[in-house]
């Protein structure tokens, strides 16, 4: 009742509003109005604008039921609940943790060093003083400045594996592979101090009872392929008395895994993986070493075509590395509050379809799958990664591939501001390549709090891509990844 009586007040307001108009408009203008006038002025218009604000009253509540009926609705409406991880996904999203990472190539003996001489982009690969090419002329190589190879004590496991083997009387260590050894030698001495904050895990004699505990140290040795059976068995048993000498761990608490064909860093994350799923608290010592400064490597670098020369400008540069990374699943417990690791998400590796090495034209397809499978490891989207290292170097097609695939993988970062390639400083690194750039990827995730990406193409076929990122970091707090 009312709305009724609101209603005819409303029309007699309105008829009165316009009668008034209508009467002073007459008056004004001095006419008689007709018959005709009175029906449209003082009936018809008073009845037109009452319906017009009708209408439009009835449009505005409608309006309004409407958008209160979609905010009552989306109230009511539970939000979704989260989608249940299948165990492919959480296996193909599992971390695992890098303790400690050492090593030693020509640019520097660390990752921050390594990372500022690429900033600075010194030094450079020289001419040998030593190393000619088959036409007697000096050759451009990446060496370990202030290496003495002639230092390293391997005596005992030379004269060890000889009494062993007889086939091996003859045998002896060819100077490269001293050399790599001898680059080795220093990462592992600072790993092996490192790892002494948890001494008391492994076991020794002189550790309180309380803190006893099962855990092992496991040794994964990644030798280069080149190497012969009797130099790869002189330095496993010159890894091995290193480690008994360090008394880091009894000699029953070391154990070395044999690589299995094909590994290297993936054969890393698997052992991690199974060490985790078995509750085994344990740690993964991974060592690489590289070395190709001496003359065999040479002859044989130039005979396959792979040697930097005047006569092949687009050739890799002979080099040397090494590095060691300690590896542990996500339980292992860090060493102090202020030295929180780095996690590492699963690896991309992926086989080129020719090596990078050949003529034609240079894809960068296997890389750029590498960098997307990376990314969704997190899942992480392209923005969230803050910088990218990869060891192309700049003369080989290998420099393309890398810069194509940053490109278009990670159009947001800036080949000047947020990319590192340390490549064109310490010439081929071998299988000490990839944990280069895994090493400086985390040192460059913890330093700059947010998740770096490794890119390795140093290998003739392999490429392989990983995510390093802070721990403690929360995925969902970065930029969502597309769908």
């Amino acid at each position: 009742m009312n709305r009724f009586f609101q209603t005819i007040a409303l029309f007699v307001a309105i008829a009165c509003f316009v009668w008034v108009g209508v009467l002073w408009h007459w008056q004004s203008t001095q006419r008689d109005m007709s018959e005709e006038d009175i029906a449209v002025y003082l009936v018809a218009l008073p009845l037109t604008l009452f319906a017009l604000v009708l209408l439009g009253r009835w449009a505005w509540r409608g309006a309004v039921r409407q958008a209160h009926e979609r905010e009552a609705g989306a109230a009511a409406v539970p939000s979704p609940a989260p989608t249940p991880t299948t165990p492919d996904e959480a296996e193909r999203r599992a971390t695992l943790q890098l303790l400690a990472a050492h090593l030693n190539c020509p640019a520097g003996d660390s990752p921050a060093a390594l990372l500022n001489a690429a900033e600075e982009g010194a030094p450079r690969p020289e001419l040998d003083p030593v190393l000619r090419d088959d036409d007697g002329l000096p050759l451009m190589t990446a060496r370990i400045r202030g290496l003495d190879p002639d230092a390293l004590d391997l005596d005992a496991a030379e004269e060890t594996m000889r009494a062993l083997q007889a086939a091996w009387q003859h045998e002896a260590m060819r100077p490269e592979m001293r050399r790599a050894l001898a680059a080795l030698q220093l990462p592992l001495e600072n790993t092996l101090t490192t790892l002494r904050a948890w001494r008391e895990r492994f076991g020794l004699e002189d550790a309180p009872p309380e803190h006893v505990s099962q855990s092992m140290l496991r040794l994964l040795p990644l030798w280069p392929p080149t190497w012969t059976a009797y130099e790869t068995a002189v330095a496993r048993l010159w890894l091995l008395a290193q480690l008994q000498a360090a008394e880091l761990a009894g000699p029953h608490r070391i154990a070395e895994l044999p690589l299995a064909p094909g590994g290297g860093w993936p054969e890393a994350e698997r052992v991690v993986r199974t060490l985790e799923r078995e509750n085994r608290a344990d740690l993964l010592l991974v060592t690489a070493c590289h070395s190709d400064i001496g003359d065999a490597s040479v002859r044989r670098l130039q005979a396959e075509g792979r040697l930097f020369t005047s006569r092949s400008a687009t050739r890799p540069i002979p080099g040397e590395a090494a590095a060691a990374l300690v590896l542990a699943p996500t339980t292992w417990p860090a060493a102090t509050d202020d030295e929180l690791p780095v996690h590492l998400h699963r690896a991309a590796v992926i086989a080129r379809d020719k090596s990078i090495d050949a003529g034609g034209r240079t894809s960068g397809e296997a890389a750029q799958t590498c960098v997307e499978q990376a990314l969704a490891s997190g899942p992480f989207a392209p923005e969230a990664i803050a910088a990218a290292v990869h060891d192309a170097d700049q003369h080989t097609p290998r420099a393309a591939e890398a810069l194509t695939t940053l490109l278009n993988g990670l159009p947001h970062l800036l080949p000047a501001d947020d990319v590192r390639q340390t490549g064109m400083l310490n010439g081929q690194a071998g299988v000490a390549a990839p944990l280069l750039v895994i090493a400086l990827a985390a040192h460059q995730a913890q330093r700059l709090g947010k998740p770096c990406l490794a890119l390795s193409v140093d290998d003739m076929r392999l490429r392989l891509a990983l995510i390093a990122r802070p721990a403690p970091f929360d995925p969902a707090a970065a930029p969502p990844a597309a769908a």
